[in-house]
C-alpha cells in the first residue's frame, strides 16, 4: 500500500468552481490525482441548479452543499482541512479574509487580489491569524503538462 493510500485524505471545501466555471473541473481533477484530498463540501455557484449539479458530479453530498459561501464557512468550520477558493478574483478578498478569520487554511486560485492594498490586507490577516494561505498555479491537472512531465 502506498503512503498516499495509507492515510485518510485531507478534507477540502470549495467556494466557486462549478461545472460552468473556467477552472472548477480542472481543480476537482487535480485535487484527487494523488488521493491526498477529498472534496467534501462546497458552494460551487450562486445559481441553485448549477450548484446542485456540480455537487452531484463532484460527489459532494446534499447536506454539505450550501446555497452561499458564508453558510458553508459557518457550518464547516472545524470540519475541513482547507478551503479552496475558485470564485472570480474580485470576490477573493472578502472570502479569503473570512476563511482566515475562521481559522480555515486557504488555497486560492490566482490572482489572489485585484490590487496591492487587498493583497496587503490578506497578508496582514494571515499573519495575525497565523493561518495558512497558498495561491495555486494549477497546471498539474492539464493532460499535456502530465505528459510532458512523463517525457522529461
Amino acid at each position: 500500500m502506498s503512503t498516499t493510500q495509507a492515510h485518510k485524505p485531507l478534507s477540502l471545501g470549495a467556494i466557486g468552481g462549478s461545472l460552468r466555471s473556467a477552472v472548477g473541473y480542472a481543480h476537482f481533477v487535480a485535487c484527487r490525482m494523488d488521493r491526498r484530498w477529498s472534496l467534501d463540501a462546497g458552494c460551487f455557484s450562486t445559481d441553485g441548479q448549477t450548484n446542485q449539479e456540480t455537487a452531484q458530479t463532484y460527489g459532494v453530498v446534499a447536506d454539505r452543499t450550501y446555497a452561499n459561501w458564508s453558510s458553508l464557512l459557518h457550518a464547516e468550520r472545524g470540519r475541513l482541512d482547507a478551503m479552496l477558493i475558485l470564485s472570480p478574483t474580485p470576490a477573493h478578498h472578502e472570502m479569503v479574509l473570512a476563511c482566515l478569520q475562521a481559522g480555515i487554511p486557504v488555497i486560492c486560485e490566482k490572482a489572489l487580489a485585484v490590487n496591492s492594498e487587498q493583497a496587503h490586507d490578506i497578508l496582514r490577516a494571515r499573519d495575525a491569524s497565523l493561518g495558512f494561505l497558498a495561491v495555486t498555479y494549477n497546471y498539474s491537472g492539464y493532460p499535456m503538462v502530465r505528459e510532458l512531465r512523463r517525457m522529461i
